[in-house]
C-alpha cells in the first residue's frame, strides 16, 4: 500500500487563456493546498523542476525531473494535449504488487510564456475495491532561467 501512495505524482491544472503559448522547456513548480479523500496516506505540497515538450501536432509530454518520487518511474511523465493555452496531460500504470493501478492527470493553463498555474488530481484503485484520491489545488509554474 505504501508503494501505491508513492507511486502517484501530483497532476497539475491550469485556467485557460485567448491566445496559445509554447510552455516548451524547463520549468520551475511549487504545489499548495494539497488535498486527500480515502484511507491512502495525504500526499505533501512539493516543488522542484519539470520538463514539457510541446510538438507542432498539438500535443506535448511534460516529465518531473526533481522534487517528485516516482514509482514506477513512468508515473514522473504525462502524454497529452494542448488546447490554445490549455495543456491536458494523463498516465497510468500498475503501481503495486497487489494489482493497484494508479491514474494522474495534468492540466495547465499558460498565463504567458514565463508563467502557468493550476491543479492536479490523482486516483489510486485496488483490485480489492479499495479508492484513493488526491493532488493540488493550486499548482504555479515559473520559467526556470
Amino acid at each position: 500500500m505504501k508503494a501505491a501512495a508513492a507511486a502517484l505524482v501530483i497532476g497539475l491544472a491550469i485556467p485557460s487563456l485567448a491566445g496559445a503559448q509554447d510552455l516548451t522547456g524547463a520549468w520551475s513548480y511549487a504545489t499548495q493546498k494539497s488535498w486527500h479523500k480515502g484511507p491512502c496516506p495525504m500526499g505533501s505540497d512539493a516543488k522542484g523542476v519539470l520538463e514539457i515538450k510541446v510538438t507542432k501536432k498539438k500535443t506535448f509530454t511534460l516529465v518531473f525531473k526533481t522534487g517528485r518520487v516516482c514509482k514506477p518511474k513512468s508515473m514522473c511523465s504525462f502524454k497529452g494535449t494542448v488546447k490554445g493555452p490549455k495543456y491536458v496531460g494523463k498516465n497510468s500504470a500498475k503501481v503495486d504488487n497487489e494489482g493497484g493501478t494508479a491514474t494522474n492527470t495534468i492540466t495547465l493553463t499558460a498565463k504567458s510564456d514565463k508563467e502557468a498555474e493550476g491543479s492536479s488530481h490523482s486516483k489510486y484503485v485496488h483490485p480489492g475495491g479499495m479508492v484513493c484520491t488526491w493532488g493540488s489545488k493550486v499548482v504555479k509554474l515559473t520559467r526556470k532561467k
